[in-house]
């Protein structure tokens, strides 16, 4: 009996040892347990705290972007691109361009009408050489109401870029564009391409679009590179000639069908640059003022040789005194050949009076060797 009891009492207290045991185990386990809910519990608590913080964060960068953006717009909104404001800003610098009066006077599109740009209050057009290189006689609409076209005569060439630059006598008051700024030429900058080859008294086209590079060129044949913009408004043989243009208006580049069908990428249109526009301009005020004489740059092709083209010579000028006629072509200037704008205008420019210049010429194809008194 002591025995049962003993062992009674051993099993019970085995029992009580093993059933505490057990209790304590439980107990660490539930600590356990509740620990890690905390844990959990703590951690999404975090995770939400950063997530409410970033949210935040972003809401409050947002607005200040938004707010930045609102105070740009007020900043410049001069700047934003008023299409109506622009079309009837340069209306009347835009004009039409034909080899027949005729195809100027009927509200219809001919081929091979373009658009041309007025530059001076002179008359002198900025348009696109390759598509009035075979015209015979060159026709210029102004805008003005009932206005009729007149006679040009082409007075600067650029073969290389595509430009030529035509004249007009008007008694009347031109409209010259403004020319901008060069340094504000940009990529991403919104343009339009602004036009009328029918000759209406109002801007025919205006197509939008943004410059989508300033760093393109075309090579000439003496392989030397000249400056393009391309853009991605549409430039074909309706609005060719046609002046690209700010949000001010002013003048960036002229449109060429020619080049951009050269280049011939899908979706990408290409203008003449406003440094190389300037350099034609620059160079054919130069030769009219120091030598009497208008044409410009172009390659023989009969004799092969490139030069500048003398479309005109004034009588009593300098070049027409020294022998020099319509027709010849200026091949060489003080022993440089005459291959590029620049060529030309880095003898001339800095030429005085008083001064010689030494001329080589071809003429009714026999090459001639003059000299030229700067007066």
């Amino acid at each position: 009996m002591f025995n049962n009891k003993y062992n009674c009492k051993n099993e019970d207290n085995n029992s009580s040892k093993n059933d505490s045991t057990i209790n304590f185990k439980m107990k660490k386990a539930n600590t356990r347990c509740k620990l890690g809910k905390g844990l959990v519990i703590f951690l999404v608590l975090l995770i939400l705290l950063i997530l409410t913080v970033s949210n935040v964060s972003l809401i409050r960068k947002y607005n200040k972007i938004m707010e930045q953006r609102n105070k740009i717009n007020l900043k410049v909104g001069s700047e934003v691109f008023e299409y109506d404001k622009i079309t009837h800003q340069i209306s009347e610098s835009i004009v039409a361009i034909s080899n027949e009066e005729s195809k100027l006077t009927k509200n219809s599109y001919f081929e091979p009408n373009l658009t041309g740009v007025i530059l001076s209050e002179e008359g002198t057009i900025l348009t696109n050489y390759s598509k009035i290189k075979d015209f015979r006689d060159i026709y210029v609409k102004l805008p003005s109401s009932g206005s009729m076209p007149i006679k040009a005569s082409l007075v600067g060439i650029s073969e290389d870029v595509d430009v030529a630059i035509i004249k007009i006598y008007y008694k009347g008051k031109l409209s010259p564009i403004k020319i901008a700024n060069e340094d504000e030429v940009i990529e991403g900058q919104e343009i339009a391409v602004l036009s009328n080859s029918i000759g209406n008294e109002y801007i025919e086209r205006v197509i939008p679009g943004i410059i989508t590079s300033t760093h393109q060129t075309i090579k000439d044949k003496s392989d030397r590179e000249h400056r393009l913009l391309e853009i991605s408004s549409l430039i074909n043989e309706n609005n060719t000639g046609g002046a690209i243009c700010n949000s001010k208006g002013e003048l960036i580049g002229l449109a060429s069908v020619d080049i951009t069908n050269k280049k011939n990428k899908q979706g990408l249109y290409y203008a003449i640059d406003l440094r190389e526009l300037q350099k034609i301009s620059q160079v054919t005020d130069v030769f009219k003022s120091k030598l009497g004489i208008s044409g410009g740059l172009i390659e023989d092709p009969k004799s092969r040789l490139k030069g500048f083209y003398v479309e005109n010579v004034k009588e009593s000028g300098v070049a027409y005194n020294a022998g020099i006629r319509a027709t010849d072509i200026i091949i060489q200037l003080d022993g440089v050949d005459i291959l590029t704008v620049n060529d030309l205008s880095n003898i001339m420019i800095n030429k005085k009076a008083g001064e010689k210049v030494l001329c080589k010429i071809v003429n009714n194809g026999n090459i001639k060797e003059l000299e030229l008194l700067i007066q």
